[in-house]
């Protein structure tokens, strides 16, 4: 009785963490904006932030949208990357360097540089019942 006790709480804390995590999405900055926001979350640097066909998770709403938006993820590494398609053309504009030219939000503040951010530079790690994420758009 006591082995068959224990193996039930064994068994328990090993599926406990494997819960979903419910993750609370703030993004600041979209007062004054007007179009479609599109919320990608990759789990791989292979895919980040090239591929949104890939990602693993998927939002659109519109930018005067209410707030937040809840999604739920295992617990893990994810990269978010947000933009604003102010013109509802369904797709990131870029100027002629290559830079995106709508406004923007990706999750760990990279630095910008010559290319698309890398994973490690944007991945935070999902964890708890719930995790709060703060975003800020970028124009």
């Amino acid at each position: 009785m006591k082995w068959t006790f224990l193996f039930i709480a064994l068994l328990g804390n090993l599926f406990a963490g494997n819960q979903p995590v419910k993750v609370d999405l703030y993004i600041h900055g979209l007062k004054d904006l007007h179009g479609t926001v599109f919320v990608y979350v990759y789990d791989n640097a292979r895919d980040f932030p090239v591929h949104p066909h890939k990602a693993v998770a998927r939002l659109r709403f519109n930018a005067n949208g209410a707030q937040p938006f809840r999604l739920e993820l295992p617990p893990g590494d994810y990269a978010f990357a947000v933009y604003v398609d102010a013109n509802g053309n369904g797709r990131i504009d870029r100027n002629w360097l290559g830079i995106p030219s709508e406004p923007l939000a990706l999750s760990g503040s990279p630095r910008f540089h010559f290319g698309p951010p890398r994973f490690d530079e944007c991945k935070v790690r999902v964890q708890g019942d719930v995790f709060r994420l703060d975003l800020h758009i970028r124009d």
